[in-house]
């Protein structure tokens, strides 16, 4: 929940829906509910099924409200989901789209999935982005999602994080050309994160912006060192194509809310074991991160949103990749009481959507030039200005 100093700051109907929140927060379903609507009365309660459904082909309903009243970036329009189907041909995965109904999108918004994970447990978020003008586009990385259905092709079935990668580059190619050099945020949260930014340092062309979740550049020792996790390892050594249980991983580390653990149990398509193989590759990969955080260009926004009981992550290594960012535009956001998670879930907090809408209100070209008169301003009381560090 937001703290009370925020909500003592807000105008008298929203500082009442705030506390409505608040007061429900405690309620496993209480994100699957819809609050609204601010415009034509001060509060209304939706419709529990406008978020329910999550193979509609278009929904039109409007999201929930969570966020500060007087933000320029509405979450109420209507939207669609459908599949990509021409950029699957092309890219050769599951790709799934999030659209703004009735106005041409503002800025693509591509996001990468985590460890387990797959592309629609952004389904909330996405509708959310979509409903505010954005398109929201995410794929099943080769070995996750619906790439491990047994129909798939073969080649796709297994995680291969090197592929994968060089899959997103050709969609984040297609997608600059198919929607006209439109601005493109990259988004990871956990393992999507490293793709996120290698992604940007390589591909600087292609990325305007990163907003990143729960960043990856070590992952906590107890994944590997938990009692039921060494015997398994073991059993892999000596068994060919043993899978690991995530076991530890949903009990102990991805989160601490009951009903996200739960939310990971009873989705088919999310994984529940990985061979040693596949884990060993993953850790290699994630380890190359605070290298490729060095090559991310100076001037892209970077927006870094961590939960204080991610257990997960190693905070002191998630502090060092903020230094390692090259850019100098960064915002960090530590979301106290969360855990790992806090993007792929239907149990998004009001804390991580309030964070995006304020980095994404302070990169409008509006507020930037407020900003750029703001500084001009400044020199006439003897400010100056502070060289950039090579």
């Amino acid at each position: 929940m937001l703290d009370g100093a925020l909500a003592a700051q807000m105008p008298s109907p929203l500082a009442f829906f705030r506390a409505t929140i608040a007061a429900v927060s405690n309620d496993g379903d209480f994100l699957l509910k819809l609050i609204m609507s601010l415009m034509l009365s001060f509060l209304c309660l939706l419709n529990e099924q406008a978020l329910a459904a999550p193979d509609m082909s278009q929904d039109n309903s409007p999201i929930k409200e969570i966020l500060r009243g007087s933000t320029p970036i509405h979450w109420t329009g209507q939207f669609k989901f459908e599949r990509a189907v021409e950029l699957q041909k092309e890219v050769g995965l599951p790709i799934y789209r999030w659209l703004p109904v009735g106005q041409k999108p503002r800025a693509v918004v591509l996001a990468i999935h985590g460890l387990t994970l797959h592309a629609q447990c952004y389904e909330v978020l996405a509708r959310a982005f979509a409903a505010a003008g954005f398109l929201f586009i995410a794929p099943d990385m080769r070995g996750y999602g619906e790439c491990t259905r047994p129909d798939a092709p073969a080649d796709i079935q297994k995680i291969n994080n090197q592929k994968s990668f060089e899959d997103i580059v050709k969609l984040s190619r297609l997608l600059n050309k198919e929607y006209d050099g439109l601005p493109m945020a990259v988004l990871g949260e956990s393992l999507g994160t490293s793709f996120a930014i290698k992604l940007a340092a390589e591909q600087p062309d292609l990325v305007d912006a990163i907003i990143i979740a729960a960043p990856t550049s070590k992952v906590n020792p107890l994944m590997y060192l938990a009692p039921q996790t060494i015997f398994e390892g073991i059993k892999a050594l000596f068994t060919p194509g043993h899978k690991m249980s995530y076991k530890v991983f949903f009990d102990k580390l991805v989160s601490n809310n009951p009903a996200i653990i739960k939310e990971l149990e009873e989705d088919p398509l999310i994984l529940k074991s990985v061979t040693l193989k596949s884990l060993l590759q993953t850790q290699s990969f994630v380890s190359k991160t605070d290298k490729w955080a060095k090559s991310v260009r100076k001037d892209t926004p970077v927006l870094i949103l961590q939960g204080g009981q991610d257990q997960a992550m190693v905070p002191k290594d998630v502090t060092a990749l903020t230094k390692n960012i090259n850019s100098t535009d960064q915002t960090i956001r530590w979301i106290s009481g969360y855990g790992h998670l806090l993007l792929e879930t239907d149990y998004i907090g009001p804390p991580a959507m309030d964070a995006i809408t304020s980095f994404i209100d302070d990169h409008e070209a509006e507020e930037q030039a407020i900003r750029a008169e703001l500084y001009a301003e400044m020199t006439r009381f003897g400010a100056k200005d502070l060289p950039l560090m090579k």
